[in-house]
């Protein structure tokens, strides 16, 4: 870590998702993302599903000066939101408890798929962080 990287965190991992309902990709829905790293600030963006239902979000990243000089928990929550038709879907809920890339997916690479007609939740535990989700790993 050089100088530069002083404070900066991974604060939400990438992610891939292909998004399905009534067994049919869900195409050109819009998909927004909203971060939230406790005490520090928020971020969001956003993506719009392909025509085969995929939707991609990058990492994200933020830099805080006083997490490098005082000894602050590292928590940072993200959800995952799409809109279809007029109708919202919350799609992922993740805590993140350490600043690595893929703290949330338990060190695994953030790839799902989504079943939207799935109504169910399933909850995931990786030690302290948390995943909440309607879709499976991939």
């Amino acid at each position: 870590m050089s100088i530069f990287d002083a404070g900066k965190a991974c604060i939400a991992s990438a992610i891939k998702v292909q998004v399905m309902k009534n067994g049919e990709p869900v195409k050109n829905a819009r998909v927004v993302r909203e971060v939230d790293w406790h005490n520090v600030g928020k971020e969001s963006d956003s993506a719009t599903t392909d025509e085969q239902g995929f939707f991609e979000l990058p990492e994200l990243y933020m830099r805080s000066i006083t997490r490098s000089l005082l000894p602050l928990e590292f928590v940072a929550t993200t959800q995952i939101k799409l809109d279809v038709e007029g109708e919202t879907y919350e799609i992922l809920y993740a805590a993140k408890r350490t600043e690595a890339p893929n703290d949330e997916f338990g060190g695994k690479q953030g790839i799902f798929k989504c079943d939207l007609n799935q109504e169910e939740e399933e909850l995931h535990r990786f030690g302290a962080s948390m995943l909440d989700t309607r879709c499976t790993f991939e």
